[in-house]
């Protein structure tokens, strides 16, 4: 990080709640280097879809300034951003730099996190969203240092998991106690803590029924 802030053109700082700007040009790449931001779209009766959240080292691109309103990304805590010019990523003879592949791996990671989104509401059950849904956090944030021993902090509300995973509140009320009583899952004051993270990972890959029904672990 320390290495990337002395490339950097511009720092931002994003109150909790406000909304962040997309670069609006393909010149520059937007680094979120502390804070969560999450992509929303608002419908006209005020109801809500979360499309994903964007977390420390993941890239803020000129993607996300193409999309129609009223998509936008808000900052779910206060963050802060730095921009990377573009011309970094390729050398004079226009070959990658290693930052360059890394900016293009982190592109490539986005893209694939999309997809994922897109089977876990299509075809997963609820119990099996929510699953999906901490593992992937909990992957991402453990490769930048911000999840230990299966644990790690996370600002979301049950109306943010609901909106992000396509259920009510009151049915994302009820997965949680459900995995609370299965001892694979507790969120405590905003610490979210996987207590039999093989199980919680294979409900991930979409096998609920089954999982549920193994004996359960001493």
């Amino acid at each position: 990080m320390e290495r990337l802030r002395t490339l950097c053109d511009r720092t931002e700082t994003w109150t909790a709640g406000a909304q962040v700007e997309a670069p609006q040009r393909g010149d520059r790449y937007r680094l979120i280097t502390t804070g969560w931001i999450y992509e929303a779209r608002l419908l006209p009766d005020g109801r809500r879809q979360i499309f994903g959240y964007l977390l420390p080292g993941d890239l803020i691109c000129s993607r996300h300034a193409s999309r129609a309103p009223p998509s936008v990304l808000l900052a779910l805590t206060r963050s802060q951003t730095v921009d990377i010019p573009a011309g970094l990523a390729t050398t004079p003879e226009g070959r990658r730099t290693t930052l360059g592949e890394g900016l293009a791996d982190a592109v490539e990671q986005q893209e694939q996190r999309s997809y994922a989104a897109l089977l876990r509401l299509g075809k997963y059950t609820a119990i099996e969203r929510v699953a999906h849904l901490v593992v992937e956090l909990r992957d991402r944030l453990a490769r930048v240092g911000l999840a230990r021993d299966e644990a790690f902090q996370a600002p979301l509300t049950q109306e943010h998991l609901a909106d992000t995973l396509g259920l009510s509140v009151i049915h994302v009320n009820r997965v949680l106690r459900e995995l609370r009583n299965h001892r694979l899952l507790t969120i405590k004051f905003g610490v979210v803590t996987m207590l039999q993270p093989e199980r919680l990972e294979r409900l991930a890959e979409g096998r609920g029924g089954r999982v549920l029904h193994d004996r359960e672990e001493p």
